[in-house]
């Protein structure tokens, strides 16, 4: 086996371990700019959602950061 086999069979069952790799699990909450970018809408346009309460949200205690469930992520892609 020349090194340029070598080589190709060792990329190739390494493309074979990463595509049997399990994927990643999904989030529990989004920030806002990360949401925005889910959804395909301005972090301006999410923001003003959650302060109306259209897109609910986790208020983290003690800090001003806020987190969106992703219930909401996969309520907004089902069009509720």
């Amino acid at each position: 086996m020349s090194d340029t086999e070598f080589r190709l069979a060792r990329i190739e069952s390494l493309l074979e371990k990463l595509l049997a790799a399990k994927p990643q699990p999904a989030k529990a909450a989004y920030r806002p700019d990360e949401f925005a970018a889910l959804v395909g809408r301005s972090t301006r346009w999410v923001q003003a959602r959650v302060s109306t309460g259209l897109i609910p949200r986790i208020k983290i205690a003690g800090t001003r950061n806020t987190l969106i469930p992703a219930s909401a992520l996969e309520s907004f892609r089902a069009g509720k």
